[in-house]
């Protein structure tokens, strides 16, 4: 796979997500020549690495080398290797993307508070990014109530996504008390949780506060009418460009 990668001179979209069964026979030195593959193609616009089977040890070297992808607008990164070591290392080198636009971080392990705090200490550093992605982390109240004191720090953000996670009405209350501060943000995805009719209704009952914001809550236990009031209008995800 490395020499195949080192190759490819002009690369700009690599997909390499879901591929645990290809990873999980690597030897650690086969781990480290992929890395120096991909961070060599400068040329790289999109990386996708979630949902693999790495070695922790391969995603702090893959930390240390990504401010050579000076062109990276998209970043998705996770997986059960994802221990505080390797979240530590990645949380330092991505504010060194100068260019990233869109983040996806997913299929993270547990995370202990110190974790939770160092992640969501990350989101401010990345004055560029307008999308952020946090889906499928098994996030609860706990986990939002962190995030939700960072996010109007973020300026440039847009599109805000918690699917697929744990979050019940708890998480809401928090989120209502920071949207109004959040004015850069238009989509908030919170599909596929364990939100309520109540946490809807409180959402509803602020909206005024946040009225240029639209938010998804499908796929929970709440009813259509209310999906359909809060849920938004329009796709506003950046638009990469290679350059």
């Amino acid at each position: 796979m490395a020499e195949i990668i080192s190759r490819c001179s002009l690369l700009a979209h690599l997909n390499m997500a879901d591929m645990e069964s290809l990873h999980s026979g690597l030897e650690m030195s086969d781990e480290q020549a992929l890395v120096d593959a991909i961070c060599s193609r400068s040329s790289l616009v999109r990386l996708r690495l979630v949902a693999n089977n790495f070695n922790p040890v391969f995603l702090v070297y893959l930390s240390s080398k990504l401010w050579c992808l000076r062109h990276l607008q998209d970043l998705s990164i996770g997986g059960t290797s994802m221990v505080s070591t390797a979240l530590s290392a990645f949380c330092q080198a991505v504010p060194h993307c100068p260019r990233l636009t869109r983040l996806r971080i997913s299929h993270l392990p547990f995370l202990d508070m110190t974790d939770m705090k160092m992640l969501s200490g990350l989101l401010p550093k990345c004055k560029g990014l307008s999308e952020i992605i946090l889906s499928q982390n098994k996030f609860d109240c706990n986990a939002v109530e962190m995030f939700a004191e960072i996010l109007p720090l973020c300026s440039s953000l847009q599109d805000l996504s918690f699917a697929s996670n744990k979050i019940g009405n708890d998480a809401v209350q928090d989120l209502v008390q920071v949207l109004p501060k959040c004015t850069s943000l238009l989509k908030l995805d919170l599909a596929h949780n364990c939100i309520t009719q109540q946490g809807a209704l409180t959402l509803k009952e602020k909206r005024d506060t946040f009225p240029h914001l639209g938010i998804s809550i499908y796929a929970n236990d709440v009813p259509f009418e209310l999906v359909e009031e809060l849920r938004w209008s329009m796709q506003l995800s950046p638009v990469l460009s290679v350059t």
